[in-house]
């Protein structure tokens, strides 16, 4: 239960810290060529709808993500436990 809930957590942060440079990408993706001059022109855009702006579709971006880290991080605690974290010289 405990890496489940560090697993959970670790992905809840994961999303938290990708989230504004994702929004940002995913914009710069989907406008018309032209729309954005830089990196910079579009986060002065996603910022006049507010800080908050930049985590549009947080819950589907950690029901993607979250699943994945809380996997990943059990499955590979299982592998540490049955097959040992000593590194051979």
């Amino acid at each position: 239960m405990t890496h489940f809930t560090a697993s959970f957590l670790a992905g809840g942060v994961a999303t938290l810290i990708t989230m504004p440079l994702d929004v940002m990408k995913t914009r710069m993706m989907n406008a018309p060529p032209g729309t954005y001059s830089s990196l910079m022109a579009c986060f002065k855009d996603i910022a006049t709808a507010g800080p908050m702006g930049f985590f549009k579709g947080f819950i589907p971006a950690f029901v993607r993500l979250g699943p994945h880290t809380i996997l990943t991080f059990i499955f590979f605690e299982q592998l540490r436990l049955h097959f040992g974290d000593e590194v051979p010289a």
